[in-house]
């Protein structure tokens, strides 16, 4: 009698990297204490403060807690937008931090399912689900993703907003749409203030739509409908900074309060003087890889072994290689491919944050992979694509098609197994 197999479909097998991808965070949190995640604490205290529990000192002005720039002050993270602290106090009064928590866990899944949805309206199924896979197992997102910090809901609005625009480019731009990407865009500007760059990716991504769509009208009237609901939403924040801070983005007070209290270039120069062959911007280079695979905490900065990152160097490059190949070929065929719209798209995104990325380490030593994540479905696409589209789709009857697939996936799920089963039991017990 012959043995039946199992198959799944593409939502069983989406459904699966849902899943897994929650249990996975919930492993981190229980290997990982609270407090160890980036300004943990910090993020906690604004959350305590809007709950009523604010520190002794905390000032107030126009409803918010102010940033203090004269002292020591830990409740610093109250210079960020305020909206996902103001969405966990609910869940904080139920049940503390882990209550709290939570909220971000949810933001993470919701950044899998968008990245799936995402690419659906780009390319095949089983890209979509493999890009999904990718965002699903990336280390530093499962571990953030049961951590205080903005980030995760930031990422998701994000994601959001780049699967609104993929979507306009396919179906064409209307109000309607222009309407929903506004509240994405607004609360986006609302949970952390790099989602300024989303701004100009708005009117790059009206252009693109009406060159992919012939109907620049169209176009024009969702923009402006975007622009117009995110300032409804988000510009009085931006008023309220210029009347506590004196500026728009209280870009001078950040500076005031943490040049003389965070690395800096010089500071860390001073720090490796005697390494004649150490240079500033290899060493960021170097760190935004590490943490972008996963970085804990600064007593846990160096827990893979140290071939591990040559090998996510060498997978990043051959990806490249192969998604430039594949979008040059999509382009060379002529037409209004929007595939290769939203990749331009994408990669617009790609590049000012990076512009943004090099601004701030001028200033501070801020070497952290997870700025970045606000690309994180260009990322999943990148790195599931690109070796899987190296290959004809005739070579081997498309096996290594196939198989390309997986490797991204699989090799973040082989660094998850070392982590949760190798390196991090024991490490925090006292």
């Amino acid at each position: 009698m012959a043995q039946r197999q199992i198959q799944l479909g593409a939502r069983q097998v989406l459904i699966l990297l849902l899943v897994g991808h929650a249990l996975l965070g919930l492993a981190y949190n229980r290997l990982v204490p609270f407090g160890r995640g980036p300004d943990e604490p910090a993020h906690l205290l604004f959350i305590q403060s809007l709950a009523g529990e604010a520190p002794v000192g905390t000032q107030w002005r126009l409803g918010l807690p102010v940033m203090q720039t004269d002292w020591e002050d830990p409740n610093f993270e109250v210079h960020q937008p305020p909206l996902y602290y103001l969405a966990a106090v609910p869940l904080y009064l139920v049940g503390g931090p882990g209550a709290a928590a939570f909220l971000s866990l949810l933001a993470s899944v919701a950044t899998v399912w968008l990245t799936w949805r995402l690419a659906r309206e780009l390319v095949s199924e089983d890209l979509a689900l493999a890009a999904a896979a990718v965002v699903a197992l990336w280390p530093q997102q499962t571990y953030l993703a049961t951590r205080l910090n903005n980030d995760l809901p930031a990422n998701a609005l994000w994601a959001l907003c780049l699967w609104l625009w993929a979507h306009g480019l396919r179906e064409g731009p209307s109000v309607r749409l222009g309407v929903w990407t506004g509240v994405a865009l607004g609360c986006a500007l609302l949970t952390k203030q790099t989602s300024l760059a989303l701004v100009p990716l708005a009117l790059l991504a009206a252009a693109l739509q009406a060159w992919a769509t012939r109907r620049p009208r169209e176009a024009l009237a969702a923009l402006g409908a975007t622009l117009g609901v995110a300032v409804l939403i988000a510009g009085w924040w931006f008023v309220r900074n210029q009347i506590v801070y004196g500026g728009l983005f209280a870009e001078a007070a950040f500076d005031e309060r943490f040049l003389t209290r965070r690395i800096t270039p010089e500071g860390l120069a001073q720090q490796f003087a005697r390494h004649a062959d150490w240079s500033y911007w290899p060493y960021v280079a170097q760190w935004t890889v590490r943490s972008a695979m996963v970085y804990l905490d600064e007593g846990a900065k160096n827990l893979l072994p140290q071939g591990v990152y040559p090998i996510q160097v060498a997978l990043l490059a051959f990806a490249t290689v192969g998604a430039v190949w594949a979008l040059l070929r999509r382009a060379g065929q002529g037409g209004r491919d929007v595939l290769v719209a939203w990749a331009a798209l994408a990669g617009a995104g790609l590049l000012l944050l990076g512009l943004l990325y090099v601004r701030f380490n001028l200033k501070y030593f801020q070497a952290q992979g997870r700025y970045f994540f606000g690309l994180l479905p260009l990322f999943g696409l990148w790195l599931a694509g690109g070796p899987s589209r190296l290959w004809p789709a005739g070579l081997l009857g498309g096996a290594p098609r196939r198989y390309g697939l997986l490797l991204a996936p699989l090799w973040f799920g082989l660094i998850n197994a070392l982590l949760i089963i190798v390196y991090l039991p024991g490490l925090y017990d006292e």
